[in-house]
């Protein structure tokens, strides 16, 4: 674990076979960790690779860590519902590119919070991800999450530029977002869940975007679920795509009753 660093260099790490030791008992209750960012900034790190097999901690956590570049990552075969990268407190101003996140938390089951890459909700913002492969992870592919300890869901500005998300035959989106101002440009993202991607407020997904599912629906008109969820003192907002500049119109239709509570269907504008 890396903690309270600045300018760190790194090219080049392997981290496997890590200590199982005893889950919920001393200093490794959580498990065993694969590798941590604490409170560092302005890093340079190329080249890790975390395959956290028979571990119980999270492969990968970035704490209240900002201005990183992060290439070439790669973190694998988490084993409880766990991420593979998480992203808590106060990160931001991150950039992943080419990381390779796949097969953590596989087989833990639906519901379960677990992502590929997990950003907790707790003010993790303006984090960037170009070309990442994200596929085979338990649950969801990419969550931005709400479910922060205070529900307060304030990660935002969370960009996507390119890559591929594939989800498992999955209840859940591959690309599940609860913050605001995300950004997704040129990605594919494809699985077996009913939606490719869902997502709250402000929405800019790119028109060279594209999505696929197991139903054989194709295109954001199909897969993109806007979600809104009522919180104090804030109005709803809707979802901006254009279709053949950047980004898609859409507007809101009826609600489904096949939808579940406090949530809204959209369709593509013509």
């Amino acid at each position: 674990m890396v903690r309270n660093q600045g300018n760190l260099s790194v090219n080049g790490m392997s981290i496997f076979n890590e200590n199982p030791g005893a889950p919920g008992t001393g200093c490794l209750y959580n498990g065993a960790f694969g590798f941590g960012l604490i409170a560092s900034a302005n890093g340079a790190i190329t080249n890790l690779t975390v395959d956290a097999a028979g571990a119980y901690g999270r492969p990968f956590k970035a704490t209240a860590s900002r201005w990183n570049t992060l290439n070439s990552l790669t973190v694998k075969n988490g084993v409880q519902a766990y991420n593979g990268i998480s992203l808590e407190y106060y990160s931001s101003h991150n950039t992943f590119n080419n990381c390779v996140v796949t097969n953590n938390g596989a087989g833990t089951g639906t519901g379960t919070g677990n992502a590929g890459i997990n950003s907790f909700g707790n003010f993790n913002q303006y984090n960037t991800f170009n070309n990442c492969t994200v596929s085979g992870n338990g649950n969801v592919q990419f969550y931005v999450s709400s479910y922060d300890a205070l529900r307060l869901a304030q990660d935002s500005n969370v960009r996507i530029n390119g890559g591929t998300f594939t989800g498992s035959k999955q209840r859940h989106a591959s690309y599940l977002h609860s913050g605001a101002n995300p950004t997704i440009i040129g990605a594919t993202v494809n699985g077996g869940g009913s939606q490719g991607i869902a997502m709250d407020y402000n929405a800019a997904v790119g028109a060279s975007t594209s999505t696929s599912s197991s139903s054989g629906a194709v295109g954001l008109g199909h897969l993109l679920k806007q979600q809104h969820q009522h919180r104090l003192g804030q109005h709803p907002k809707r979802a901006l795509l254009e279709p053949d500049a950047r980004t898609l119109p859409l507007t809101r239709r009826r609600q489904s009753p096949l939808s579940r509570p406090g949530c809204l269907e959209f369709a593509v504008c013509r």
